[in-house]
């Protein structure tokens, strides 16, 4: 993604447990009043949204989102408005904007870590073994007294199994 092609500022749909990635898609069914504008407002110009997370309810947002392009919408018989965003890029806030006249949030985009870099490129991601033993014992340790369904104890198990190294993980 070239940085002319991304702009300045965002409209942003902070959902909570929601999440968009790069190259990820993701349907949505928007029916507040806002969020309708917001979408209308998007179609309009450059078709993108933010996505992030709000650290609590209308509150405070994480520094970082992901910006999705709106790749389809129908409009519903009662109103409502099902999209889906297409992740183009990360970004980070830069500073909030005054929201809109609608009522949504808008945000000022830094996409500067995000551009010109090479997303697939091998990563060294080994675990050294004592550690992967150490997990693996944390996670398959059941409390005494404590007995497990036998399809979990069988999980359980295999885990175990995979983390003394006897089994494929």
């Amino acid at each position: 993604i070239a940085a002319i092609d991304l702009p300045d500022s965002l409209p942003i749909f902070p959902l909570t447990g929601v999440l968009l990635l790069p190259r990820g898609l993701l349907p949505l069914n928007i029916f507040e009043k806002r969020y309708k504008a917001m979408v209308d407002d998007a179609l309009q110009s450059h078709r993108m949204i933010g996505m992030i997370q709000s650290r609590s309810e209308a509150g405070p947002l994480y520094d970082t989102g992901c910006a999705g392009r709106i790749v389809a919408f129908t409009e519903t018989d009662d109103g409502r408005y099902e999209i889906t965003l297409k992740g183009i890029s990360r970004f980070n806030i830069a500073n909030e904007l005054a929201p809109s006249q609608n009522g949504y949030r808008r945000i000022s985009s830094d996409w500067s870590p995000y551009l010109n870099k090479k997303w697939t490129d091998a990563a060294d991601t080994a675990i050294p073994m004592a550690e992967w033993k150490r997990l693996a014992e944390k996670i398959t340790t059941v409390p005494a007294g404590f007995t497990p369904h036998s399809l979990v104890k069988k999980v359980l198990d295999d885990r175990a199994a995979m983390g003394r190294g006897e089994v494929n993980v």
